[in-house]
């Protein structure tokens, strides 16, 4: 009886003895400090084969402690956002020990990072796939998800740029943040929006007025633009969607929406012209006539006919788009149109330049004086980037930044002969180089250059070179001066009078006639004028600005 119950004793203290060793009763503990103090809040994780992964954290003290630890082999890993610490992990074996303690850490503060969250909206609507980008103490880029959210991780504090790629049509304000503790910068697209001054006596301010306004005011019911433009008495917008607004003079159709009435507001042109799905992506005026280049490279045109400006091969005034004849053959696209105040030019895909309209100055370029109704090419010009129209001259852009002029030269405009003899063949602007675009006023020219410098010549009654009238001698110049206290120039548009340019701080100078208030500088009057280039006051984001021949626009952003 004795034997037995020495039996079942032996047999009950193995069964405890190997339940010990299955499931296990030990522990591992220890402390995180960092220069000497507890470090709280530093997750420990604890890997080993007898086990699932477990973690804990840290209390005020510093101490952590996994209980009911199985025997085998574990790795003990502290972390912590902004900290490394020494040593980075430690083996810990567990055998006959009961509680393995002190397995202790060093935390030794890092760099600390952080993240930039937030959304893109539109209004009521998010936008996915839309490109974020930052730049600062390190620059990256990401893309918005289905709900117009973005995330950049694990960024070193600092300053940063947050910038969603432009919409067209819409602006964003770029988000200048200092990052110490993680950021959520949202953005929300806001339409850009038109502003006019100057001569309004035929609404071509398009704010339901026929006063002048010396001072820039809204062009109502008009959102949504990418592009504007100004003929002597009319005005363009072109929206985001490839629509076409216009506001002023209607009398000779060159609004385009089947009407010859002015308009004190914008009105849709009439799109029912072109197929289906087509859309505008480029817009010019001319002095009474409009026109507009389609995705599909074909060109349409509306208005004032008498002198074959429309292109279709007739004399008649349109107040709806008709088709430009593609005189230039199959398969060649258009890329971009200009207008002065009775030719048209047109610049192919294949770098050559076509014109119709009046020649009687030798506008057209085809070595002709002579009108012409449907387009003739350009003679010598291949290569060519960008072109624009004066009043009655023509300009072109060529390789390296080249200019090229023809047409109509009193007081110089062309800029490479003696003022007075009109040229129906284009010749090169000495001593310019590096320009990217051009503008033509009625009696004057402009450069823009890739270093945002501006260069003029032409007449210089009324300051329209931007210097000095008593500086040309003469009242002109035929050589190029440059515009002073100009820097940063991204665009520049000529009046009939005036000059207008738009710099990459998104401000607009003027300078020039000033008769009708189109320097937008709060004064008026016969024969006022600037030869200073100065800030237009209150307009700020402008990012295109166009001039008609007394009248003034700009593209703001918000």
């Amino acid at each position: 009886m004795e034997r037995k119950r020495k039996i079942r004793y032996g047999w009950t203290a193995a069964l405890i003895a190997s339940l010990f060793l299955v499931v296990g009763c030990g522990s591992i503990s220890g402390t995180v400090s960092s220069g000497g103090e507890p470090l709280a809040g530093v997750t420990v994780e604890l890997e080993g084969p007898a086990c699932a992964t477990a973690k804990t954290t840290t209390d005020d003290c510093g101490n952590y402690r996994f209980p009911w630890v199985a025997k085998g082999n574990y790795t003990v890993t502290p972390s912590l956002t902004g900290y490394s610490f020494t040593p980075e992990n430690q083996s810990v074996k567990m055998n006959k020990e009961r509680h393995v303690t002190d397995v202790n850490f060093e935390g030794v503060p890092g760099i600390a990072l952080y993240s930039i969250s937030g959304t893109i909206t539109a209004g009521v609507g998010t936008l996915s796939g839309l490109t974020v980008s930052i730049a600062g103490v390190t620059s990256a880029s990401t893309t918005t998800d289905a709900g117009g959210n973005y995330r950049f991780s694990d960024l070193p504090g600092g300053g940063y740029t947050v910038t969603p790629s432009p919409i067209p049509g819409y602006g964003f304000t770029p988000a200048d943040v200092t990052l110490n503790a993680d950021m959520t910068v949202n953005f929300d697209a806001t339409p850009n929006t038109v502003r006019a001054w100057g001569l309004g006596e035929s609404g071509q301010l398009g704010n339901n007025q026929t006063a002048d306004s010396p001072v820039p005011v809204p062009v109502v019911n008009l959102s949504r633009v990418v592009a504007v433009a100004g003929g002597v008495y009319h005005s363009l917008a072109l929206l985001d969607d490839g629509a076409v607004r216009a506001w002023g003079q209607g009398t000779s159709g060159q609004l385009g929406y089947g009407s010859f009435a002015d308009s004190l507001l914008p009105v849709p042109v009439d799109t029912t012209r072109w197929a289906a799905g087509r859309r505008v992506t480029a817009i010019a005026a001319g002095g009474f006539h409009s026109l507009a280049l389609l995705d599909d490279g074909t060109v349409w045109a509306w208005g004032l006919g008498v002198y074959g400006q429309l292109g279709n091969g007739a004399n008649d005034d349109y107040p709806f788009p008709t088709a430009v004849d593609t005189t230039w053959g199959a398969g060649k696209k258009v890329v971009a149109v200009a207008g002065g105040v009775y030719h048209s030019l047109a610049l192919l895909d294949d770098g050559t330049v076509w014109a119709w309209g009046v020649g009687t100055s030798g506008q057209l370029g085809n070595g002709q004086f002579d009108n012409s109704s449907v387009p003739v090419q350009v003679q010598g010009l291949t290569g060519i980037t960008a072109i624009a129209c004066g009043g009655y001259h023509s300009m072109a852009v060529g390789s390296g930044g080249t200019v090229w002029t023809w047409g109509d030269n009193i007081d110089g405009r062309l800029g490479w002969d003696t003022a007075g003899w009109p040229s129906s063949i284009p010749d090169q602007v000495t001593g310019l180089s590096g320009v990217i675009s051009v503008a033509g006023g009625d009696y004057h020219s402009m450069a823009v250059t890739s270093t945002g410098t501006v260069w003029a010549w032409g007449l210089n009654s009324e300051g329209r070179l931007g210097v000095d009238p008593s500086s040309t001698p003469g009242g002109f110049s035929i050589t190029p001066v440059a515009v002073t206290g100009l820097t940063g120039v991204v665009n520049v548009a000529a009046g009939g009078s005036h000059s207008v340019a738009a710099t990459s701080d998104g401000s607009v100078w003027t300078w020039g006639l000033n008769d009708h208030g189109q320097l937008g500088n709060g004064s008026s009057g016969m024969g006022s004028y600037e030869f200073n280039p100065a800030a237009v006051s209150g307009l700020s984001n402008i990012i295109k600005v166009a001039a008609g021949s007394s009248h003034t626009l700009a593209v703001k952003s918000p």
